[in-house]
């Protein structure tokens, strides 16, 4: 056996001896390494437009660029970032462990992470050395490094140049870091002119620069400001009435002075950045997709048109988008008119912020349509009509210009915007069909099935001008969805290429004849013809390419839109107020379309000018203009219409007749009528659901009766009849104005031609007796439950009495759009 000597003189004790020699060697090697404060370590971010125009540098190690010394630093400064962030900063060394132990304590009671308890030290820690990418985690590998490397700071420096260089080093927000940077920006002076009130200001933006950004939520900075200056009575650094005197000093911000072009784009590159999850420190460059001189284009128009329009109108800000149809390349993105204006949260990015569409998304309801077999000849009846929402209330749409117009097809009812005819097709195709085909296009803010009804179709949801865009887009390729992007490569300062775009081929979404669906979506969409009803023949809808386009409106004039494109690009338009406050009337056409189309006509010069594709499986058929079907020989007006292959119609026309009436009083004649008497006419034979539309808008209707002139011929058989078709029972109306100027109910009636007057009573009471056909009534609606009747009086004094129908008037709430 082995005696001890022998043992410890053995080959293998030796080798293991030296095995963990190593290991502790190679470990403690690792620590060093792993706590080694890195304060030169940080490299800048470069972002370039597609022409290598340099848009935004980012501050990079700023303690560099803008060093201050300990001696810069004014005691107000100091005292604030003590009191605020680490009360223990001159005696702890580097690591408060009884706040980290008392924070352990609250966040195993609230079992989550409430409570950090950083160092003024940590703080730096976490900001020289650990990657920005990592900070949002709150692991414990990484909260043991962050303490490991502030307890080693604190062992290689004095208190005076932590504190140096964390003012060096930390975020203020808005792009500046470091506190001479910060200062420079939000008061246009030097750190050491800081007051005691900018002090704590400067102070409380450190936690959460972004939320507190003084530009865009002054309010919420003041308040932590407030905090600071109270934090700082409690430790003694200030007396109360100092406290209250900085409390009361009017801060003077200074205009943002960052030197960034296309700023709200540079913001949404730094998010995608995060969003990839690069994390090389040594410095990158990123290629982005921007075409400066566009954006530059777009700006001075957009800004242009602000100014013409924002005191007639109210309005303050717009914003524009331009994708490249074939790439999905966001060549322009104009987040707003001016980034810097504090007033109006100039600093929210509007291409990306959730709006309500209005009749913008009115295209993926006839995408649905045409996918299910409706064509653009399908007629619709554009007469008030009440739909029953999810709630089982009743939902009456209105079209914008305040009338119906009777017999309608959807080429001209998409193109025109109109929306009854609208709600009507939805009402056909289903909500979860347009839900499905939205989200396949991109739209990736309807998540919430149980808010949505009928009102979709009209803006009855939030979008993003970019996904709005960018789901036109898809339009002009024929129905595929791709993603947009702005990131085309990203290349280490040492050129390594460390991300590339990869083109991926479109996805089709309209179903098995997605071509075609997106081919007559264009055709309609660009048939100026077609839009004249409801635009009129001169507007800013038209342009010298080929070009689809539609406009959205919302409710009391919150948002209005304008997307359109051409084969080969696409442009999307927002006009409105940031903060949400309604403008004065004005619609998409009047708001946004003069912008969309100047900007599209200077950035489409000397393009060439390019036709929409008709792909295959489309077919053009001669139709009857009115109705839809084949014209008979009694159609006045024929038209061309595109189908796709199985769905052009097959049937003849029959909406016409050709009658015989007495010229004296217009009724009908028959054979025994003096022939100097009796006209020949042709007329349309109005459905049952569009009589009363056609008797209100004095169109000329088939008479019901024959003329007694005509050797005392008697008029139709009659078995009397009265029935009250509007409102239907158990209607819930709500009391306000809608985009048209009808305050009132219009209570209407079907009779049978033996009637001749007919008498209306609201809640038991006379309202009015109407002598004329069709008998309808209006009534200023008050707030309660009611009852209608009708009371028909025949030639003969007979009197018939309608069934007595419910229904209710409630108070506007605005969470629809019209």
């Amino acid at each position: 056996m082995y005696s001890i000597k022998k043992l410890l003189k053995s080959k293998i004790f030796k080798r293991r001896k030296f095995i963990i020699v190593l290991t502790l060697l190679i470990f403690l090697g690792f620590i060093i390494r792993w706590t080694q404060p890195g304060f030169n370590q940080s490299g800048t971010i470069k972002i370039w437009d597609r022409n290598n125009i340099l848009l935004y540098e980012s501050a990079g190690e700023v303690g560099k660029k803008m060093p201050i010394s300990y001696n810069d630093l004014p005691a107000s400064l100091i005292n604030a970032v003590v009191a605020s962030e680490d009360i223990t900063f001159w005696t702890n060394p580097g690591v408060d462990f009884r706040a980290i132990v008392r924070s352990l304590f609250i966040n195993l009671q609230e079992r989550r992470i409430v409570s950090g308890a950083s160092t003024i030290t940590q703080q730096l820690a976490r900001a020289s050395v650990i990657s920005p990418q990592q900070l949002p985690s709150r692991s414990i590998t990484r909260k043991i490094r962050e303490i490991l490397i502030a307890l080693r700071i604190n062992l290689l420096y004095s208190k005076k140049d932590i504190l140096t260089k964390y003012f060096n080093l930390m975020y203020f927000g808005n792009l500046s870091y470091g506190v001479q940077s910060a200062s420079l920006t939000y008061f246009d002076k030097d750190v050491s002119k800081l007051s005691l009130a900018e002090s704590a200001f400067l102070v409380g933006l450190l936690s959460s620069p972004d939320r507190r950004n003084p530009f865009t939520n002054l309010h919420e900075a003041k308040e932590k400001q407030l905090h600071v200056l109270d934090l700082m009575v409690k430790d003694e650094f200030i007396s109360k009435e100092k406290a209250t005197d900085a409390k009361f000093e009017e801060l003077a911000l200074a205009k943002n002075k960052t030197n960034i072009k296309a700023p709200h784009f540079v913001q949404y590159i730094l998010q995608e950045i995060e969003v990839l999850g690069i994390k090389d420190d040594s410095g990158i460059n990123v290629y982005t997709t921007l075409d400066y001189p566009t954006f530059t284009l777009s700006e001075g128009i957009t800004k242009l048109w602000v100014d013409r329009l924002k005191d007639q109108h109210d309005l303050s800000n717009a914003s524009l988008v331009l994708i490249k149809n074939d790439t999905g390349e966001i060549i322009d993105m104009l987040g707003g008119i001016d980034y810097f204006d504090a007033t109006h949260a100039g600093q929210v990015n509007m291409s990306t912020a959730l709006r309500q569409p209005g009749s913008a998304l009115k295209p993926v309801t006839y995408a649905a349509s045409f996918m299910q077999g409706y064509t653009p000849a399908t007629l619709i009846y554009d007469v008030k009509k009440v739909y029953k929402t999810k709630k089982g209330e009743g939902f009456t749409p209105n079209n914008y210009d305040g009338r119906f117009h009777g017999l309608v097809l959807a080429r001209e009812a998409l193109a025109s915007s109109y929306n009854e005819p609208a709600v009507e097709m939805l009402d056909r195709t289903g909500i979860d069909n347009f839900l499905k085909i939205a989200r396949e296009l991109g739209i990736s803010s309807f998540t919430e099935e149980h808010r949505y009804d009928l009102s979709l179709t009209l803006g009855g949801g939030e979008v993003k001008l970019l996904e709005l865009t960018n789901l036109y887009a898809s339009f002009a390729r024929g129905g595929e969805y791709k993603a947009p992007y702005s990131i085309r490569q990203i290349v280490t300062d040492s050129d390594t290429i460390i991300y590339q775009h990869q083109e991926r081929q479109g996805v089709s979404v309209l179903g098995q004849t997605s071509k075609q669906v997106a081919y007559l979506l264009s055709d309609i969409l660009s048939d100026q013809k077609a839009r004249i009803p409801g635009f009129g023949e001169k507007n800013p809808l038209v342009l010298s390419h080929p070009a689809a386009v539609k406009t959205g409106t919302t409710t009391d004039w919150h948002d209005n839109w304008t997307v359109g494109y051409t084969p080969g690009y696409t442009v999307g338009v927002w006009v409105g107020n940031n903060d949400n406050h309604p403008m004065r009337e004005i619609t998409g056409v009047v708001g946004a379309a003069p912008i969309w189309n100047q900007f599209f006509e200077e950035f489409l010069k000397g393009k060439p000018k390019e036709q929409f594709y008709r792909p295959e499986r489309i077919k053009e058929v001669e139709i009857c203009a009115v109705s839809g079907m084949l014209p008979d020989v009694l159609c006045p007006e024929k038209m061309s219409e595109l189908f796709i292959i199985g769905t052009e119609p097959k049937e003849v026309s029959n909406l016409h007749n050709k009658i015989l009436t007495d010229k004296r009083n217009g009724l009908l004649a028959d054979d025994s009528c003096p022939k100097n008497f009796v006209e020949e006419k042709v007329l349309i034979d109005y459905p049952s659901e569009v009589f009363t539309w056609a008797i209100q808008n004095n169109e000329e209707v088939i008479p019901r009766q024959f003329s007694e002139l005509c050797s005392g011929k008697q008029q139709f058989s009659d078995n009397t009849y009265l029935e009250i078709t509007y409102p239907k029972e158990k209607t819930v109306f709500e009391k306000a104005p809608l985009l048209v100027s009808n305050e009132s109910i219009v209570f209407e009636v079907s009779v049978s031609p033996s009637i001749i007057k007919v008498l209306w009573y609201v809640d038991g009471k006379l309202l009015r007796e109407s002598t004329n056909f069709p008998f309808s009534v209006s009534w200023k609606p008050d707030a309660g439950k009611h009852n209608v009747t009708a009371y028909g009086v025949t030639k003969s004094n007979e009197k018939i009495k309608s069934e007595q129908l419910d229904f209710s008037v409630v108070e506007f709430k605005d969470d629809s759009i019209y």
